[in-house]
């Protein structure tokens, strides 16, 4: 790709200055975060009362302007959000299927944009990745919290696994809800809690704190497999780097990202996902061969991979053989999954249906589940929220133009990934090599299931997309400042 316009670190003045305006920009950007979690209930509205929160983008990205005389540093990703943003809508005023406003569908993907730029500029203002990686990392807490105390555990697949999750602790929200409600912090917000837009029980009874063990599998295999390349590869205090030297922050991030790393594996084990933990066993295995150096090491990890894999890949393709055919599956796959492959079968067929049906739109943004209830496309008297496939799923809801820009998008940040880990220091190359870890993972996950880019914890994607174009930002600005250093001192001699 051609060189893309990417912005030095400012000078000591202006950096207070932008300094200041990114603590505003992130508290921003994390009340709106919190308030867009909840689903935009007609009954309730939660949501849909705070879309107006992201015109503080105005202001912000104006007083970006005047101090830094840009709106965010380009490059070729931006390019690729900014068709997306445009054919959105053009998708919402076209598509047959349409939300009650365009924010309702669009403000999450918006807000992720939104945090995508603002961890790039965080980056490189401060000139390193440590903020974003503590960010990261406190949000990964909260996900291992969460997915160990609020997940819906599916009890017809646990087996063993279920004297283990009685055991686990059982927070329920529904019942702290009714102990808050009615709760104010002062007589002189009473007028707000009667508004419902801050009353602690009435949001917690409709934030619906609890989740679909897939739902959760899905945000774990982002986070899991980014754990564990931190953990695995992050800089320790005895190696030749100086900053390492210096500081002990690489220490506390190893420390508490495999803490995290053990709980999220231990959730992800439990919610027994298959296509997560198999993105979870791929992105492994890119680590292994990433971190360990010997050959024949490699050679005999490979082969027990593929020796342990093939019998469940033969099973697996045989299953959809037959459930393709009409037939009952083969011996090996249990009744529940022979009956979730047939279901794949179906929905796949009808995201292709409606993808053809409608190439330059598709059905509409976050209809898909809308789209199913129609004669057309109808499987079953339970609609499916999304087609089991991500790419499959953008398509249907998108068109064919919306599925490319996706894969744009994913095909440029993995461009910006393997820039960080093949030309960067050694922390660049551990942020990438994390980066990529979960984002290969959560791209077989999606192979044969979604979580959709309206959907709550698809923020997650655009946190590390974020990541992905911050390290890559740091990159070119130390590689620019390497060559400026190395002309001066010419120039010198």
């Amino acid at each position: 790709m051609a060189e893309q316009t990417i912005k030095e670190t400012p000078s000591s003045g202006q950096n207070f200055q932008q300094l200041v305006l990114l603590v505003v920009e992130g508290l921003v950007l994390l009340f709106i975060t919190l308030a867009f979690w909840y689903n935009n209930n007609p009954d309730t509205g939660l949501r849909e009362r705070w879309f107006w929160t992201l015109w503080f983008a105005v202001p912000i990205f104006v007083l970006r302007l005047r101090l830094s005389g840009y709106l965010w540093t380009h490059t070729y990703l931006h390019d690729l959000l900014i068709i997306f943003i445009i054919l959105s809508a053009f998708n919402y005023a076209n598509a047959p299927f349409q939300r009650e406003s365009y924010l309702a569908v669009m403000g999450r993907p918006l807000l992720g944009i939104w945090t995508l730029i603002y961890f790039i500029e965080l980056t490189r203002i401060t000139g390193n990745l440590k903020t974003v990686l503590i960010l990261i990392t406190g949000m990964g807490a909260c996900l291992a919290i969460l997915s160990l105390t609020a997940t819906q555990w599916d009890y017809s697949k646990m087996g063993a696994l279920t004297a283990v999750i009685d055991y686990l602790p059982d927070f329920n929200y529904r019942v702290a809800a009714e102990q808050l409600d009615g709760r104010t912090c002062s007589p002189l917000v009473s007028l707000i809690h009667e508004s419902n837009c801050f009353n602690p029980g009435f949001i917690m009874e409709h934030s619906r704190m609890s989740f679909n063990v897939n739902e959760v599998a899905g945000a774990l295999a982002w986070m899991t497999p980014f754990m564990a390349a931190l953990a695995m590869t992050a800089p320790r205090r005895d190696e030749d780097a100086e900053e390492v030297l210096q500081t002990r922050f690489w220490q506390i991030i190893r420390g508490i990202v495999a803490i995290l790393f053990a709980l999220m594996l231990f959730a992800l084990v439990l919610g027994q996902s298959r296509f997560a933990l198999a993105g979870f066993t791929g992105s492994l295995i890119l680590l292994i061969f990433a971190v360990i150096r010997n050959r024949l090491l490699h050679r005999i990890i490979l082969g027990g991979v593929i020796v342990a894999a093939l019998p469940i890949i033969a099973i697996v393709l045989s299953a959809i053989i037959s459930t393709t055919n009409g037939n009952n599956a083969p011996g090996g796959l249990s009744s529940r999954d022979a009956g979730s492959l047939a279901r794949r079968v179906q929905i796949w067929q009808g995201g292709v249906e409606m993808m053809m049906d409608n190439p330059a739109t598709g059905v509409g943004m976050a209809m898909f589940r809308t789209a199913m209830l129609h004669s057309r496309y109808r499987t079953s008297d339970i609609p499916d929220p999304h087609a089991h496939n991500e790419w499959m799923n953008i398509g249907a809801e998108m068109g064919l133009a919306g599925l490319l820009i996706f894969i744009g998008i994913q095909i440029n940040v993995g461009w910006m990934l393997w820039q960080g880990w093949h030309k960067g220091d050694r922390i660049i190359r551990t942020v990438a090599l994390a980066t990529g870890a979960g984002l290969l993972a959560h791209a077989i996950y999606g192979l044969g299931d979604t979580i959709a880019l309206w959907d709550r914890f698809h923020f997650i994607f655009w946190w590390l997309t974020g990541l992905a174009g911050a390290q890559y930002v740091l990159l070119h600005n130390s590689m620019a400042s390497t060559v400026d250093a190395a002309a001066t001192l010419e120039n010198v001699e």
